[in-house]
């Protein structure tokens, strides 16, 4: 019916099927497709004209773990036969994992334009803190950037960036600099940046230079 309608040649859909491997159940009901295999037919679809450029909006919506895994492996797919993936998603770990290029947007305005691998080494690392108490948290914020630190505020943590020390020490001057003003830690974690982290800090800069 898509390539009656869009006058694209039917010889292709066995092609398109077997590129998104639906091969084989051609002619299931569409009914019995599982929500995996109802995304991937949209995406053959797309392909019946050949396209160069291919815009995917939530393309891994409600599909469960398995799901999400055979999508990313079919996007990766995809741009390897030489096509541009234009993907808009707030499914932040999987464009992680997809992307090379990111244009990322909050309320209308751009927080970041560039390469992916760009935006998460800005501060490589982080150790994320979260005190035993949450009233304590803004306490432990104000404390950490009066010694010069760089702190991101998420919700029940915070996120200090290390930059060009090691995060481990670092962890560890927190950990006493929390002792010190009588808080307790329930978290003291060193991780890599992901992007989650680094959007919801480019939207946290973006309000409080709102508010001043």
């Amino acid at each position: 019916l898509v390539a009656r309608v869009g006058a694209h040649d039917p010889a292709r859909i066995p092609a398109v099927l077997g590129e998104v491997r639906l091969a084989g159940r051609e002619d299931d009901r569409y009914g019995t497709y599982s929500m995996g295999m109802k995304q991937r037919l949209g995406i053959a679809a797309a392909l019946l004209g050949d396209p160069d450029v291919l815009l995917l909006d939530e393309p891994a919506n409600g599909l469960d773990p398995v799901g999400i895994a055979e999508m990313r492996t079919l996007l990766k797919a995809l741009a390897r036969a030489g096509r541009s993936l234009l993907v808009s998603s707030h499914a932040l770990a999987d464009l992680q994992q997809v992307c090379d290029w990111l244009v990322m947007m909050d309320r209308g305005a751009r927080l970041y334009q560039g390469p992916a691998h760009q935006l998460l080494t800005v501060t490589g690392m982080w150790v994320l803190v979260a005190p035993e108490h949450g009233h304590d948290i803004a306490r432990l914020r104000q404390a950490l950037a009066e010694r010069g630190r760089a702190v991101d505020s998420h919700g029940d943590h915070l996120a200090v960036a290390v930059n060009g020390t090691d995060a481990t020490a670092v962890a560890a001057t927190i950990n006493r600099e929390a002792a010190a003003l009588g808080v307790t830690l329930a978290r003291l974690e060193c991780t890599a940046a992901s992007l989650e982290d680094r959007y919801l800090a480019l939207v946290a800069r973006t309000e409080e230079r709102a508010q001043r």
